[in-house]
């Protein structure tokens, strides 16, 4: 925000997170040495091997710093910066991707002790620089020697070097046998330019089985394919190879392309013009009389059977790479189009085509010993092996390709790192002023690689060895800069890299990994500003909190912090066999922040025993309001478990309590339900994992025959008393409430509430029956206390259970854990209270049902609710992934849009059976489609509708009108919106009318939101902490 005549001008946008300033350093360089400290054992020949485990549950085993790091998913902007870095250190050299991470992380080690002396990052990054310049011409100059490109000896001590602390060190002859003959042959000059391509022109083929031993290069090109006919020849000596990227087969038009044929004879030419045109291809390739032909596309039926008899051998659809390196091994011309076919074109340089079986699959050869292309077959027991095994031979190619453009080399074992860390020592005592500090800081951080190298060989002093090395070092610098550790010993110990069996790496290697990581560091020191934008929304999406604190639009608004010392307050207060305190005389929320934001100082809530169920709905109803903020928070920050995994501990803690508490969580669930789902789609799989252990705990206690918290392990098992469909009905079982109602149906239902319920529990036995999709036959519920008396004809009763106890949520068991919820849940329905159950509820149901789709809504509620209906607009759900959802799940979740019905938020109930039918009649559920259809025609009679719009103008089971006490001492009143659910901008669990209850709403608010709100899925942001 900047000043500008008087008024501010806001730059950035409010939402975003900023951090300037030393702060940010600090917290730049912790994530570099965190990375740092991932691969620091994975240096040195006796390194420790790292197990990753990919998304899809693959399993990688290296020591190689590139292939760890890239497996590591992290957030903070100066970790990626570290991970990038090794990339580029492996495509640039192949080597010293552990080297490099682990010097970057040093040196901005070595420059944190100088921002806390509070000097400028420009004149650490200016000390950085002078040593780094110091540090390329001492190594190219005085730390180096050249490499006889002619001895055997010399190009296999480097190489012996790279390979000696990786996987193949005991197959070290092999290795570099290997890399030394596909360097050799790829290496092609061209008028004095030199070129070494192993990326196009080496290609590695691993084959799973046999022994290690057995892999070779092979000078040509080896292809996993076969003959495209048996009859094919599967071995040619000299052949003559055509290579083409067109495909042997009629050419389909356009995808939107149609073709009508009116005539028979019409039909029989348009197959006649296909086969003319295949017929024509294969003609032209004839003429040129090859007897190999290689496509990167198809080959169709037709042309095989031409070129079959033509006597020419066919492999198809090989990829573009693979297509280059034919036309180097062949000398043949690769070709678009056969019409444009020459003799010239043909490829003759290969001296060998042959197809051999090895395994179960069969690999096509075509070598030649002029080629300038390679193949490395690799052979090893198993696929982790043989990846591990490509890494390192990857390693060693470019390790010679390196010392072939470069032919200098420097000592290894952290003699080279040494040397110049007493050289710089040695300078910096001449640098006069403040530029000395971070140009010595330079010079410890190089000691990094040997102590690594003491404490990976496990040493028992590495101060002691240190100090030796550097002792050595010091005594006669001109020549004793080969020394260095002996990393193959477990001491540790020191050695000379100018002995036969010394230690010597490319120079390209070790310079480039010292100035990469230099560069890197100066760059991180110069960040000082660090702002994180706002996550992207989708278009469908809007409203939402951020950072940890809800907006309510006239709400009151509770941080993280706040959530938590709420939810431990009840915890505390939710003590079984007593009550704390009764509510406030005023009635006021008592959850609500007062205006300085401070929870603390909230009055104390009802909290009732498990002896007085009665009281349960008083007291959740009190609790509505802040019960809302809570479901609203979580859905926006569910996604990040480090916010929510608290909160769902809590709640856990709070569902053991049982009696009210238990009701308290459970009218949290469909709202979890929802967001589960919604994880699953999205691949949050933490936030999936999360809400999985919650209703694992629920469910395995639900299913208790004697109740949750029991000792006893006997599973429950049920009794439902179905009526006939044809002859169903409910009649009012207090005239005061509904009014007299004669004649036929008005809403027919199998009851649930615990007043009035059908359903008898039994404790063990029964059979394992699954559950009776269709148990629930259609109709409304009814609230506390205003039951229906099932009508029938005839009914029956069923069994149901026992449920089996589940450990783990899968695909298969899922929607038997979710239904079997959602049944609990409408159980209890009438002890919830009705501003929070009714609208999340339906709206979680109505969200699951239209993702995905575009369902265009019936014109049911408003045949039901006239002009009462609300003009609420909802988001568009066809560009969402769809939700799955099983028919139990709906038929269960019906009974709790019946209640809804008859509770004060008839809109909402409406929209969500409207959704249910809809998707239900797209997927073809029969036992859902047969309740929703019984209640839509029940809805229909006018003496429904009657009892629907009374029940909601009255606001039976809706919030009642309460004074509440303003700052200046006034009062004034607070009202819910009729059939109102939302809370703030289309936020889906703030269901209180009021838009969250509490805070400053007034009268003309709430009218001014009366039916204008708009509905739509609360949007989800990532909270990352850079910190």
């Amino acid at each position: 925000m900047i000043q500008t005549g008087g008024a501010p001008l806001i730059i950035i946008n409010r939402s975003a997170e900023r951090e300037q300033g030393h702060r940010v350093q600090k917290q730049n360089i912790a994530a570099a040495k965190m990375v740092a400290d991932v691969i620091r054992t994975s240096l040195g020949p006796r390194a420790m091997l790292k197990m990753l485990m990919d998304p899809m549950g693959g399993i990688v085993l290296t020591n190689d710093g590139n292939a760890i790091l890239r497996e590591i998913t992290v957030k903070h902007p100066a970790a990626k910066t570290m991970i990038e870095i090794a990339r580029t250190q492996d495509e640039e050299t192949g080597d010293g991707t552990t080297s490099v991470i682990i010097l970057a992380g040093e040196f901005l080690a070595q420059a944190e002790q100088f921002l806390e002396q509070s000097i400028h990052p420009t004149v650490i990054i200016h000390g950085y620089r002078m040593a780094l310049e110091d540090i390329i011409e001492w190594t190219e100059e005085k730390f180096s020697k050249p490499v006889d490109l002619t001895s055997e000896s010399e190009l296999t001590t480097v190489v012996k070097s790279c390979l000696g602390t990786k996987m193949l060190a005991k197959y070290m002859d092999l290795a570099v046998n290997i890399a030394l003959s596909a360097v050799r042959t790829i290496d092609v000059t061209n008028n004095d330019f030199r070129e070494i391509d192993i990326k196009r022109y080496c290609r590695i083929e691993k084959i799973p089985g046999a022994a290690i031993e057995d892999s070779n290069v092979v000078k040509g090109v080896v292809l996993n394919k076969d003959v495209v006919h048996p009859k094919m020849s599967r071995r040619i000596e000299k052949p003559r190879v055509l290579l083409l990227d067109c495909p042997l087969e009629y050419k389909k038009g356009e995808s939107q392309t149609s073709l009508e044929i009116m005539k028979e004879q019409d039909f029989s030419r348009v197959l006649e013009q296909e086969e003319e045109t295949i017929k024509r291809q294969c003609d032209e390739i004839i003429q040129l009389k090859p007897n190999l032909v290689f496509t990167e596309k198809g080959i169709s039926d037709l042309a095989q059977h031409y070129l079959v008899r033509a006597g020419i051998t066919a492999l198809r659809r090989l990829k573009k790479t693979d297509n280059n390196r034919l036309a180097r091994v062949t000398g043949a011309r690769i070709v678009h189009d056969t019409a444009d076919l020459r003799e010239s074109d043909i490829g003759t340089q290969a001296d060998l085509y042959e197809i051999n079986k090895v395994g179960d699959e069969y690999f096509a050869w075509i070598t030649s010993e002029k080629t300038t292309a390679v193949t490395v077959v690799l052979r090893g027991p198993s696929k982790d092996i043989i990846n591990e095994v490509e890494r390192n031979i990857q390693d060693a190619l470019h390790c010679v390709r390196n010392v072939l453009t470069n032919p200098r080399v420097v000592p290894g074992a952290g003699a080279l790192e040494m040397a110049l860390s007493h050289a710089l020592l040695e300078k910096a005592k001449s640098i006069p002023g403040v530029r000395a500090g971070p140009y010595k800081a330079v010079a410890h951080a190089l000691e990094i690689v040997p102590r690594t190298l003491i404490q990976n060989c496990g040493g028992s002093s590495t101060i002691r060895q240190l100090t030796a090395l550097r002792a050595k070092h010091a005594q006669q610098p001109d020549t004793n800069w080969t020394w260095g550790i002996n990393g193959r010993d477990a001491g540790g110990e020191l050695a000379d890299m100018a002995q036969p069996e010394g230690v010597w790496d490319s120079l390209t290697v070790r310079l480039q990994a010292i100035k990469t990581a230099i560069e890197t560091a100066i760059m991180i020191l110069r960040i000082d500003d660090i702002v994180s934008g706002t996550k992207k929304r989708d278009k469908d999406e809007n409203g939402g909190g951020g950072g940890g604190a809800m907006p309510g639009p006239g709400g009151p608004k509770m941080n993280n912090d706040q959530l938590h010392d709420w939810l431990a307050d009840l915890h505390g207060r939710f003590c079984p066999g007593r009550y704390r305190q009764q509510l406030t005389s005023d009635g006021s929320d008592t959850i609500a922040p007062p205006a300085d934001g401070d929870a603390s100082t909230a009055p104390a809530a009802l909290c009732p025993s498990p002896e007085s169920p009665s009281q349960w709905r008083p007291s959740l109803c009190h609790l509505s309001p802040s019960t809302n903020i809570l479901l609203q928070y979580f859905s926006c920050n569910f996604e990040d478990t480090r916010l929510s995994s608290p909160l769902v501990a809590q709640l856990l803690a709070l569902y053991y309590k049982f009696g009210a508490a238990r009701c308290f969580v459970l009218q949290l669930v469909p709202t979890f339900i929802y967001l589960y789902l919604k994880a699953l789609n999205k691949r949050w799989l933490n936030a999936a994992q999360m809400l999985e252990t919650l209703f694992l705990a629920i469910y395995n206690e639900e299913i208790l025959a004697a109740g949750p918290g029991t000792p006893s392990m006997v599973k429950r098992s049920e009794e439902v008393l179905l009526p006939l469909l044809r002859s169903a009905s409910v009649v009012p079982s207090s005239a005061a409430d509904f009014g007299t109602i004669s004649g036929g149906s008005v809403l027919g239902k199998v009851n649930i509430c615990p007043e009035t319920a059908s359903v008898s529990w039994r404790s063990g036995g029964g059979s394992n029956s699954k559950l009776l999709t269709a148990a629930a036959a259609a109709g409304a519920s009814c609230s506390s206390g205003r039951g229906g008396t099932i009508r029938s004809k005839r009914a029956s009763t069923v069994r149901l259970g026992p449920y089996p106890a589940i450990d783990s949520m899968i695909a298969e068991n899922r929607f038997t854990v979710l239904t079997r919820l959602m049944r609990v849940v409408t159980h209890f329905i009438s002890h919830m209270a009705p501003e929070v159950i009714c609208p999340s509820l339906c709206r979680s149901l109505l969200y699951i049902c239209r993702s995905g789709f575009s369902f265009q809504e019936s014109d049911l509620r408003h045949r039901v609710l006239r002009e009462r209906a609300s003009v609420e607009v909802f988001a568009d759900f066809s560009k969402k992934a769809r939700i799955r959802v099983m028919s139990p799940f709906l038929v269960e979740s019906i009974n709790g849009v019946n209640f809804a019905l008859l509770n004060g938020h008839a809109d909402i109930a409406l929209r969500a059976l409207d959704a249910v039918h809809q998707r239900a009649q797209y997927e073809m559920m029969a036992d859902v489609l047969l309740e929703t259809n019984a209640l839509r025609n029940a809805l229909l009679d006018p003496k429904a509708m009657e009892t629907i719009v009374a029940r909601n103008s009255a606001g039976i089971g809706a919030k009642e009108e309460q004074p509440q006490q303003r700052h200046d001492g006034k009062e004034t009143r607070r009202r819910s919106v009729d059939g109102a659910g939302g809370g703030g901008d289309g936020t889906l669990p703030m269901t209180n009318g009021d838009g969250g209850g509490g805070g400053k709403g007034t009268n003309a608010n709430s009218k001014n939101r009366r039916h204008t709100r708009r509905l739509m899925e609360v949007p989800t942001i990532d909270f990352s902490d850079c910190s």
